[in-house]
This record gives C-alpha cells, sequence and structure tokens, in this order.
C-alpha cells in the first residue's frame, strides 16, 4: 500500500513538472529567413523587383527580394499590411477566395510580419530563407504567350513630353486563331520605360472603337 502511495504522488509530480514546462516554453521568434521571406515571395516580389509586374497602375519603387532590401521598410510594411493597403487587391473581402490569383494575405501571415517587426526585425539563418524567385523568361510574367499582338501603327513618344495619352488600336486578325479558345491570361509589354499605365477595353467587331472610348 505504501509503495502504491508512493509511486502515485511520483507520477503526479512528474506531471505537474510537465505542465509547467510546456506553459514556461516560448515560441521562437519570427525571422525574415524563415517566416517572413516566404510571405515576401509569395505576395510581393512579383511587384517589388527589379522590371517586376505592373499591377494597379505602376511597377513597385523598391525591391523587396533580399533582407537587406526589406529591413529599413519593416515598420511601413507592418503599417500597409495591418490596414491590408498591401498587396493591393480591391475586391471586397466578401468575395476573397473566390478569384484566382488574388493578392491578400491571411491574418496568419499578417501577424507573423507585426510580431517580425516587433521582436527586431531578425535575419536568422541564411540557410532557411527560400530560393530567389527566378526571372521572368522572355520578360513575361505569365509566360511565354501562345499569341502576340502588336499595335496597328508604332507610337513613339515626343520630345519633352510631361504626360500624354494617345489612344492605340491592337486588332487581332481574324486567322490568328484557328479555333475557339479560352483566355487564361493577358499580359501588356510596353516597349519602352516611358508607359506609366494604360486602360484597356475589348472592342467587338464591327463596333466604334472610338465612340466606346468616350463614353463615361
Amino acid at each position: 500500500m505504501k509503495l502504491r502511495s508512493f509511486v502515485g504522488i511520483g507520477l503526479m509530480v512528474a506531471t505537474l513538472m510537465l505542465a509547467s514546462y510546456s506553459v514556461t516554453a516560448a515560441a521562437a521568434p519570427p525571422t525574415y529567413s524563415k517566416d517572413v521571406a516566404p510571405i515576401m515571395n509569395a505576395n510581393c516580389v512579383t511587384c517589388h523587383r527589379a522590371a517586376g509586374q505592373n499591377l494597379s497602375g505602376m511597377i513597385a519603387p523598391m525591391s523587396f527580394e533580399t533582407y537587406r532590401d526589406v529591413r529599413p521598410w519593416s515598420k511601413a510594411i507592418t503599417k500597409v499590411v495591418s490596414s491590408k493597403d498591401m498587396p493591393p487587391w480591391q475586391a471586397s473581402e466578401k468575395v476573397h477566395g473566390q478569384f484566382r490569383n488574388e493578392r491578400t494575405l491571411t491574418q496568419a501571415e499578417i501577424d507573423t510580419i507585426v510580431a517580425w517587426v516587433a521582436q527586431g526585425a531578425a535575419r536568422g539563418r541564411p540557410a532557411d530563407a527560400p530560393k530567389p524567385l527566378p526571372e521572368p523568361e522572355g520578360g513575361w510574367t505569365i509566360g511565354e504567350p501562345d499569341l502576340i499582338v502588336g499595335f496597328d501603327e508604332p507610337y513613339w513618344v515626343p520630345d519633352d513630353t510631361n504626360d500624354i495619352q494617345p489612344f492605340l488600336l491592337a486588332t487581332l486578325k481574324e486567322d490568328a486563331i484557328d479555333e475557339p479558345k479560352w483566355i487564361k491570361a493577358i499580359e501588356f509589354k510596353p516597349g519602352s520605360e516611358v508607359v506609366h499605365h494604360i486602360v484597356t477595353f475589348l472592342v467587338e467587331p464591327g463596333a466604334d472603337a472610338l465612340d466606346l472610348t468616350s463614353q463615361k
């Protein structure tokens, strides 16, 4: 009887010790290499890089490809991801998850970035960082297109131009597609660095393109 009591007490003490340890053990603080870099690669770097993807009107003005790039902007990043101003995605939160390629952060990802900055924005082990995103092949962020359509006429920007908004047509020839196809993605590739933004219209055959663009 005494032996059984002793064993029971010993197990109780061991259980209490384990419970105490689990409460006091603290999770390792997040680091850029292990926790933040994967989030940046998946949601930010496609725009925040040299010759990045042009979304919402302009290419991002700074690069977020490395820890050295990101660290000076860490506090600003916290503000814009917490307010959900970044990544830029204007669709209502009610329809999140219904679009492919939508650019939104989960609350867990936002919390990770905020915690990383609040705890010192440590770099961590470089070996934990994901591989850099590859550069777009041929300058196309969607991959090599199945069909490339050029403008009907080349347009040359005059010297000493501060702002100009020309109307340009790119006509899809009747023999360009030999059978019905679904459009998966469209990308516009400007031929110079003078393009700030574009507004596009799809004009059906027989419609007056100029009349369509003048409607508000």
